[in-house]
């Protein structure tokens, strides 16, 4: 969530000094007024005044977090809509980049942490700025330890600092499932043949950098893949 002056966005690379204060100003002054054209709350669902969707009620009370890739089982205007950060590991790509590559709605991707020697198994399920976010459940997959307590809440705000590998196969997919645990079971299902049949783990050991081990149906490379602090919403 950003302050907006000018329609141009307050954002930390920009305004680091004063960012976070002009958002809680124009944050409160939208709640205080109804009005919500000075900010931009990206990644929640939002209703016709630009204000953000909760649901439930209380103290659990949270906002509904939104993915590009949607459920389309589950019903419009709830939490479940929407791919679970917490339950399937998913990656999040630059728009120019999906677009250059054709990368389709729930595409698979399988990544290697060469530190911990680990292999995880995901999608693409959000569109953001660079080419190093990754969801809570991916980080753990990875050997990562993502949250910490902050107040008495858990937020996802540590980040996997060395180096990962990520394949990415743009026209296969699996279908979003709204049952977690199946959805799990399927991507890992197809992930592991998509991968198989253009190499196996022996070949992602030994990728180069983004665009220099380009080949057929995988687009290799490498980044740092950090934490997207993604709202643990219950559904």
């Amino acid at each position: 969530m950003l302050a907006k002056e000018d329609g141009r966005r307050i954002t930390p690379d920009e305004f680091p000094a004063e960012w976070q204060k002009k958002c809680r100003e124009a944050w409160v002054k939208a709640k205080d007024t109804g009005t919500w054209e000075h900010v931009d709350s990206f990644g929640f669902l939002k209703d016709a005044s630009g204000a953000p969707i909760s649901h439930g009620d209380g103290p659990g009370q949270a906002f509904i977090t939104t993915t590009t890739v949607e459920v389309r089982a589950a019903p419009e205007g709830a939490q479940r809509r929407f791919v679970d950060a917490t339950a399937i590991a998913f990656i999040v790509l630059p728009g120019a980049l999906r677009s250059k590559q054709n990368v389709a709605d729930a595409a698979l991707a399988a990544i290697r942490r060469p530190k911990t020697e680990t292999l995880a198994y995901a999608v693409f399920a959000d569109r953001g700025g660079a080419l190093d976010e990754g969801c809570v459940r991916l980080h753990e997959d990875l050997r990562g330890r993502p949250c910490m307590k902050m107040s008495d809440d858990l937020r996802a705000k540590r980040n996997i600092e060395d180096p990962v590998v990520i394949v990415m196969f743009p026209s296969q997919t699996s279908a979003p499932l709204p049952d977690a645990e199946a959805w799990r079971t399927d991507i890992a299902a197809r992930d592991a043949a998509a991968l198989a049949a253009w190499g196996g783990p022996e070949r992602l050991k030994s990728c180069l950098p983004w665009g220099e081990n380009h080949h057929g149906r995988g687009l290799c490379g490498g980044s740092k893949q950090k934490i997207r602090a993604l709202p643990q919403a219950v559904n």
